[in-house]
C-alpha cells in the first residue's frame, strides 16, 4: 500500500450528526491481493471519523465490491486511488483508476429472484446492484482516460 494523505477538519464525536470531518487518499496497486489493505484503510478511517462498526462494515462492503471490479476487470496499470471523506451526515468515497471505461451507474438491474433461485443465477453484476441499493448517490465520469467513481452513503445514527 502506498502511504495515505490525510486531512482532518475538526471533530464532533459519534453518530450521523457528530462525526468528525476527515479525509484520506490511499493509492493501491490494481491487484486483488491488496483487498485486505482496503478493509484496513476503511476501518482505520472509520475509527478516526467516529463511525459505528456497523457503518464501517457497510462502507467496507461497498468499497470491496467496487474495488474488486476495478482490480479484476479494468486492466488498470497505475495504482488505484481510493479517497475517503467523512462530513456531517455523509461519507463520500471516490475510486480513481486508469482502466477501461466502465460506468457502473448504467446498465440493467438484475431480474427479480426468489431466494431458491439465487444459487442458479449467473455470477457477475449482483455486486454493482447491491452497491446501487446501498448508496444514496453514485456518479461516474471519464476524464482524460481516467475513471472517476463517486459513492455517497448517508451516516446513520446507530
Amino acid at each position: 500500500m502506498i502511504p495515505a494523505h490525510e486531512d482532518s477538519h475538526g471533530g464532533h464525536g459519534g453518530g450521523a450528526d457528530t462525526c468528525r470531518d476527515v479525509s484520506v487518499s490511499v493509492e493501491l496497486p490494481a491487484d486483488v491481493d491488496e483487498l485486505p489493505a482496503v478493509f484496513e484503510a476503511v476501518e482505520e478511517f472509520g475509527e478516526r471519523a467516529g463511525w459505528s462498526m456497523a457503518f464501517v462494515l457497510q462502507a467496507q462492503l461497498v468499497l470491496e465490491e467496487m474495488m474488486l471490479n476495478v482490480m479484476n476487470h479494468s486492466g488498470a496499470t497505475d495504482p488505484v486511488i481510493m479517497q475517503l471523506a467523512a462530513r456531517r451526515g455523509e461519507a463520500e468515497f471516490r475510486i480513481i483508476d486508469n482502466g477501461m471505461p466502465f460506468d457502473p451507474t448504467q446498465g440493467p438491474t438484475p431480474p427479480e429472484q426468489d431466494s431458491s433461485s439465487l444459487m442458479d443465477m449467473a455470477i457477475g453484476g449482483l455486486g454493482i446492484h447491491l452497491v446501487r441499493s446501498m448508496v444514496q448517490d453514485m456518479r461516474y465520469r471519464r476524464e482524460d482516460g481516467i475513471n472517476h467513481l463517486t459513492l455517497v452513503l448517508a451516516l446513520s445514527d446507530d
